[in-house]
């Protein structure tokens, strides 16, 4: 069935058819940051935004309590700052137990507050700052697809590696149909976003032609677009799924992403296995070629182990090492278009390098085809984690002896 999709989806490509008030926020005054219990400071990406509220009243809710401090410079940013020892500064927003998003606290020291954490969309070697020291370890969370993004109101459906490298690359010289700069949106080289969608189409990702905005400055361009006749077809910009597809909401906006027809490729292929739907096959099988982990770079011991027990809390949540009890992340993770790891079946150790066939420690495909409203196989039975052993077997109530590991009530294979 999924053979059968992909095939008509590249037919169709080819024919073009394709926050909760707390007396916290009230303050007067922010707290300092480095007085707030177990302070954990994460800097970079902005794509991992939509998790932080959820992370912070689980890390808030642990014992001891943790105070996630979160900044978003950008991920190259995030990652040089944390990479050369540079201190966070200015205000950064904290998450506490409500969850709520308008806090902030105050970091006063001329030296700043040194970072746990930087997260990142992109590997650390896509960035054109330093390179991760020795004793630092990238962590890799769930996938994100980058994608080119228009007006919803316009007639194109695809886009080639190729049109893109002339479109990005030259802009009106480039000679395709977004060839108007004025109309073409995008961030700048410490944008993960940017990073990644360079090393797919091979433009330097500081040379991008266009505008230079930010994410909330490419969706106000796209839907200005959206609403003038003269501007829909020739307005385009570079996005994540996650902004594409409405938070939460698991619907798509003003602007809606293009098939991608990566080098090498006969056909164009959403991230998902069709326009309209939101499982993200082809990023789950990597037919979709622009995709890639969510990294989190701390420091660790000789085994590999965080040192820092909070961050290795943070990280644990995000890889999907521990399920938290507090919080569905797999079901924000589908309403957001970004894939969890156990639900990945490809992976890659190099920015939009080889695909390789994937088996993740922990699977979680049966809760992600449920999420995203997929039909859901036989083999996927239902049991109670509380029957698993130590070993997160369950043979009382998963009979198939190859899938006996009961994860968010489902048995998988591992």
């Amino acid at each position: 069935m999924r053979t059968k999709s992909l095939h008509l989806l590249g037919r169709l490509a080819a024919l073009g058819v394709v926050a909760v008030t707390t007396t916290w926020a009230n303050s007067a005054k922010a707290d300092e940051c480095s007085s707030l219990s177990h302070p954990l400071v994460v800097a970079g990406s902005s794509a991992v935004k939509p998790f932080m509220a959820l992370l912070g009243q689980a890390l808030a809710a642990a014992t001891p309590s943790i105070s996630l401090i979160y900044a978003s410079p950008g991920s190259c940013a995030g990652q040089d700052s944390y990479f050369t020892g540079t201190g966070l500064t200015g205000s950064p927003t904290i998450y506490n137990a409500a969850g709520a998003a308008n806090l902030t606290c105050t970091i006063t020291a001329a030296e700043g507050l040194p970072i746990d954490i930087a997260i990142s969309d992109v590997f650390d070697e896509t960035c054109p700052q330093s390179e991760a020291p020795s004793g630092v370890k990238d962590f890799h969370g769930p996938v994100q697809s980058m994608v080119f993004a228009v007006s919803k109101n316009s007639t194109q459906h695809l886009i080639s590696a190729e049109a893109a490298y002339l479109t990005f690359g030259l802009g009106m010289d480039g000679d395709t149909n977004w060839n108007d700069e004025t109309q073409i949106f995008v961030r700048n080289a410490s944008s993960g976003t940017q990073q990644m969608i360079a090393a797919a189409i091979g433009v330097p990702a500081g040379k991008f032609k266009g505008v230079s905005t930010d994410g909330a400055g490419i969706q106000t361009g796209l839907g200005t677009a959206g609403g003038n006749p003269d501007l829909e077809d020739i307005a385009i910009g570079i996005l994540g799924m996650d902004v594409v597809r409405k938070p939460g909401v698991g619907a798509i906006g003003d602007y809606v992403p293009l098939a991608y027809q990566h080098y090498g490729q006969t056909a164009a292929y959403y991230p998902s296995s069709d326009f309209a739907s939101n499982d993200m096959q082809n990023t789950r099988d990597g037919h979709y070629a622009i995709q890639g982990p969510v990294h989190m770079f701390t420091k660790v011991n000789g085994s590999g182990v965080p040192t820092n027990a909070d961050a290795k809390k943070f990280i644990d949540y995000m890889t999907g090492a521990v399920i938290p009890t507090s919080f569905d992340l797999v079901h924000l993770e589908s309403t957001l278009s970004i894939v969890p790891d156990c639900a990945m079946r490809v992976t890659r150790d190099a920015e939009i390098g080889p695909l390789m066939s994937y088996m993740p420690p922990v699977s979680c495909e049966c809760k992600w085809l449920f999420e995203v409203g997929s039909d859901l196989p036989a083999e996927c039975g239902s049991c109670d984690p509380a029957n698993n052993d130590d070993n997160g077997v369950n043979t009382q109530d998963c009979s198939d002896a190859s899938r006996q590991h009961c994860n968010y009530g489902y048995c998988e294979v591992q």
